[in-house]
């Protein structure tokens, strides 16, 4: 156990200014001096911008999903929700667009290209756009530093449709340029390292390379089975079809347990593996699946390469891609909803290219004025949506009213049954269907990286521990922004931890992470941040007090769309599918978001706000 001043919890960094959720006064309740002025002054200018408070992406703390943000959305599930009739603005839109996300902005997009002049109101939870796709940015000696708070990179774009691919291009992101401006050769002769935990494990051990594993603390007989789990036909007897469904019927947990029969400790080192990419881990994910995506255990199946029907979706459509994993902004894909924002309002993004969107401080009071075409209004939970398309939010501490022509509900779409109450009743089921996985997503900034240096490694794994793991972040160069080069320079590392429960019910296991998660205060998950680092990378020099800058933790308690996969979705793929029966057009609404589809992948995000804008008509 480490004391307070081992771990630097009582060293003054930036960390606390919104702790537990606590998140600038104005972002829970609307707060700002427009807005409390009445719906006259609402619609003058910044109608709860972020503009009233410290600029949202060099907020430390707790971001992404706060207390603050999910008040007003818990109210409403909770039938506790009672602020009286609204106050009309008596502002008229031909397009109201619930959620400014990706694909909310994306929704927009495509509506003022089909419908030039149209005048379009996007009203956004929280008190920044971009839904998943966040920015978070850090000042360490004099130096701007930039990460992403959720949504990571345009995941291989050779697979996306034409319409994402046009939007792209529309918005003047080439895919080509990112080549140039990921610099691999930043890590050069890092690599990366295990590290056992004893709470899992019984001892604390760093495993670098080989050697390092072969000394982990782990039953000699899961060595042996591990190095020759790739090695032996485990379905021997079986034709390739045969292996491929009893695959399918399987988790991968089941498959290492009954199957592969490996060692307890096997299942416990590979239990997270899959959990960065699906969200939940080992126990929930088909067996299909890790197979496809060339998890330990399948090497001596010897199995057709080719896309099987029962694989989930994404499995199938990148089964083919050879795309490498450079197509990333700094920001991530913030990048992307800033494109967006920039072409939506003008001047609200300074510049012109995708470069010089990277070094862009966004002109928040330019979001939401007076008589703009476009109008984007942060801070602004919506509570009812009628199908005459009068749309109710709260601001400013009171509820008020717009009116639209259309409505795209681009948000989460569990909480649409609530905002659309008299939706068809299999359609509210199905809309309830779409479960979303719990994660955090965090950034540390160094004040340098030589403890890395020193080990040789650019990251680690954690298989038991509280993270999945830690990197330093992506070597991405533009437009004038550079990333750290040299070991001296501060870094931001980024770590992630999927929340969901495990449970081979990955919808069961999310709700029951979230409630935990949602539970666990700013200063647990900081200090078991500091405990872990330090147990991890100590070895190499590295000293919490006095190496770590800043903390901003980033929470989806409502992160990925749960794509559906075997064996838990038993309905896939011959269906009814829940997300069909909930995306079906319902008078002058229509339903975006990547539920709707579903697939937590920005370029899905985009798909399904181009098939919202076509069901409007």
């Amino acid at each position: 156990m480490f004391s307070d001043r081992e771990l630097g919890m009582d060293r003054s960094i930036n960390r606390r200014d919104f702790i537990n959720g606590v998140v600038f006064t104005a972002a829970a309740a609307g707060l700002t001096a427009g807005a409390a002025a009445g719906p006259a002054a609402a619609q003058a200018t910044t109608a709860g911008s972020a503009a009233a408070g410290p600029y949202p992406p060099a907020r430390k703390g707790l971001r992404g999903q706060t207390d603050a943000m999910l008040k007003v959305p818990h109210a409403l599930r909770d039938r506790a929700f009672d602020m009286g009739e609204p106050q009309p603005t008596g502002e008229r839109y031909d397009l109201v667009v619930v959620g400014a996300g990706i694909s909310g902005l994306a929704s927009a997009f495509f509506y003022r290209q089909k419908h030039a002049g149209a005048r379009i109101l996007l009203l956004e939870v929280g008190d920044d756009f971009g839904g998943h796709a966040v920015r978070n940015e850090f000042e360490v000696r004099g130096r701007r530093l930039i990460g992403y708070g959720g949504s990571q990179s345009l995941d291989t774009p050779s697979t996306f449709s034409h319409q994402a691919k046009g939007l792209l291009k529309d918005l003047g992101i080439e895919l080509k340029r990112f080549e140039r401006y990921f610099h691999e050769e930043t890590y050069k002769g890092l690599g990366r390292a295990t590290f056992f935990d004893k709470e899992t494990f019984g001892r604390d051990h760093l495993a670098i390379g080989k050697d390092g594993l072969a000394k982990a603390p782990m039953h000699k007989e899961a060595l042996k089975d591990l190095a020759g789990i790739d090695s032996h036909d485990w379905l021997k007897g079986l034709s390739d079809e045969k292996k491929k469904l009893r695959l399918a019927e399987l988790t991968y947990a089941d498959y290492l347990r009954t199957v592969v029969k490996a060692h307890p400790d096997v299942i416990k080192y590979l239990r997270h593996v899959p959990s960065g990419n699906w969200g939940y881990d080992a126990e929930a994910v088909g067996a299909l699946d890790a197979w496809a995506d060339g998890y330990p255990g399948f090497g001596g199946l010897k199995l057709v390469s080719k896309a099987h029907r029962l694989m989930a979706p994404t499995e199938a459509r990148f089964w083919d891609a050879e795309d490498e994993y450079i197509y990333h902004f700094p920001d991530g894909n913030a990048g992307v909803a800033r494109a967006l924002v920039r072409a939506l309002i003008p001047g609200s993004v300074p510049g012109h290219t995708m470069e010089d969107l990277v070094p862009a401080k966004v002109r928040y009071d330019r979001l939401d004025v007076k008589g703009a075409k476009v109008r984007l209004r942060l801070s602004s939970p919506v509570v009812r949506v009628t199908g005459d398309g009068e749309v109710s939010y709260v601001q400013g501490g009171r509820l008020h009213s717009v009116t639209g022509g259309k409505v795209i509900l681009a948000c989460q779409h569990q909480m649409i049954p609530y905002l659309v109450p008299d939706l068809p009743e299999e359609q509210r089921l199905a809309l309830k269907e779409a479960v979303r996985l719990p994660l955090l997503y965090t950034n540390v900034v160094l004040r340098d990286w030589k403890a890395f240096q020193r080990l040789g490694i650019q990251g680690v794994r954690y298989p038991g521990a509280y993270w999945l793991g830690a990197s330093l972040d992506f070597p991405v160069s533009m437009g004038g922004y550079t990333h750290p080069r040299s070991p001296d320079e501060p870094i931001v590392l980024h770590l992630n931890r999927a929340c969901s429960v495990s449970d081979p019910d990955p919808r069961v296991g999310a709700v029951k992470g979230r409630v935990e998660l949602i539970r666990t205060p700013f200063e647990q998950i900081e200090r078991t941040t500091r405990e872990l680092l330090l147990r991890s990378l100590g070895q190499g020099g590295f000293d919490p007090a006095r190496d770590i800058k800043a903390i901003t933790v980033n929470r989806w308690a409502h992160g990925y769309a749960l794509e559906y996969g075997r064996p838990w979705a038993t309905f896939f793929p011959d269906g009814p599918l829940p997300s069909e029966t909930a995306r079906q057009p319902y008078g002058n609404l229509a339903f975006a978001n990547t539920d709707a589809l579903p697939r937590a992948y920005a370029d899905a995000a985009i798909d399904a706000a181009w098939r919202a804008v076509q069901d409007l008509g």
